[in-house]
């Protein structure tokens, strides 16, 4: 059924048989699988009173994205608009957190303020 829907049944095998005008269409099935790791991650979440979210962590951007997602997690964590939230991120005076190398941080970072933002959300509904 899955076949059909993608329309694997309409694929032609032969390397190069598929075009789309000068474009050349694949239509395969690959995989792969990267190791990666959670190391020890530490974050600070703290709601203002004026309803923004302030989030901290010591991770550090090397062009990863870690600070946008850290802040897409709060977001979706807490119900509330990622333009309210305020991430402070590469400071070592802040939530100690894993090198950002060997693809560690995001997950490491993202798994803190998970869990940060569901103790928050645990202790508001009380």
């Amino acid at each position: 059924q899955a076949a059909d829907a993608f329309g694997w049944v309409r694929r032609d095998p032969k390397v190069g048989a598929m075009r789309d005008g000068d474009w050349l269409v694949g239509m395969g099935c690959a995989t792969a699988i990267y190791p990666t790791a959670v190391a020890p991650c530490a974050a600070r979440v703290r709601l203002t009173v004026d309803g923004d979210v302030r989030l901290q962590c010591g991770s550090h951007e090397i062009g990863t994205g870690v600070r946008t997602v850290a802040g897409q997690m709060a977001s979706e964590r807490l119900g509330v608009s990622i333009e309210r939230i305020s991430v402070e991120m590469g400071d070592s005076s802040l939530p100690p957190a894993p090198v950002s190398g060997g693809s560690i941080s995001t997950a490491s970072v993202c798994s803190a303020v998970l869990k940060a933002c569901d103790a928050i959300r645990a202790k508001l509904f009380a």
